[in-house]
């Protein structure tokens, strides 16, 4: 009995990461191990975020107002319902607490950074033996490296488990969305070249975030370039629900 009981302790160490577990039971001879959201410091949760497109004399009004991020999470939302806002983004993955969260949806944009000079008077075809305007020919400048940016919205989160009465998590979350600005050009003729110009926009935000609750994390300027969206905001909101252990 005393080999099978330091066996339990040495398992449930090892199941809890080195952290206090609940106490597995032996019953019958056969081990019951506790679900992994019964194990304190391993609660799972969704994570979820949300963005809306809202006229920025809106979202002004609601900051004025302090209204509460419950109240002012519905209120954009019948926006979008009414036309007056668009429902940009959902977001969601599940998350383990103190595990890194992260949620993407990009796309890759390749360009060039380095290039060969143009060359003068190098044919890539065949001319007649008399032809004497070599000097009009001029090879365009030549990308030799490249690299790649990633386009679109990238969510990066690490919570812990609330250590006060509210339950729920704590931590920080990175909203980061990256756009195409524009393309610069530089040169003249075949010696021009074009290099992309990029706008980044990030919200780095400490939370405590109740299970449940829909908690407002900050704003941008809308990134879009449609004539409809002048003038309009983004809204950021997120929500951690608790998932309960499931069972058999």
């Amino acid at each position: 009995m005393k080999i099978k009981n330091l066996f339990c302790l040495f398992l449930t160490t090892i199941l809890a990461g080195g952290q206090e577990s609940a106490p597995l039971i032996v019953e019958d001879g056969e081990l019951e191990i506790p679900a992994v959201g019964d194990r304190p410091g391993l609660t799972n949760f969704i994570l979820t975020l949300e963005v809306f497109s809202v006229p920025m004399t809106l979202a002004a009004e609601a900051k004025r107002s302090r209204k509460r991020d419950a109240l002012a999470y519905r209120e954009f939302l019948a926006a979008t319902k009414s036309g007056k806002g668009i429902y940009d983004k959902f977001m969601e993955a599940r998350g383990v607490v103190t595990k890194p969260v992260r949620i993407e949806e990009i796309s890759e944009y390749i360009y060039p950074t380095e290039y060969d000079p143009p060359e003068v008077g190098k044919l890539p075809l065949k001319l007649p033996h008399d032809f004497k305007d070599f000097d009009k020919f001029i090879t365009p400048a030549m990308p030799t490296s490249f690299e790649t940016k990633k386009l679109g919205d990238t969510v990066e989160a690490t919570f812990h488990e609330n250590d006060g009465e509210i339950e729920g998590v704590s931590g920080t979350l990175v909203y980061t969305h990256v756009s195409l600005e524009k393309e610069l050009e530089w040169g003249k003729e075949e010696s021009k070249v074009k290099m992309p110009q990029f706008e980044v926009q990030k919200i780095e935000a400490s939370l405590v975030l109740p299970f449940g609750e829909t908690l407002f994390v900050g704003s941008l300027s809308d990134p879009s370039k449609d004539p409809a969206r002048k003038g309009h905001v983004w809204v950021v909101f997120v929500t951690a629900s608790r998932i309960a252990p499931q069972k058999d």
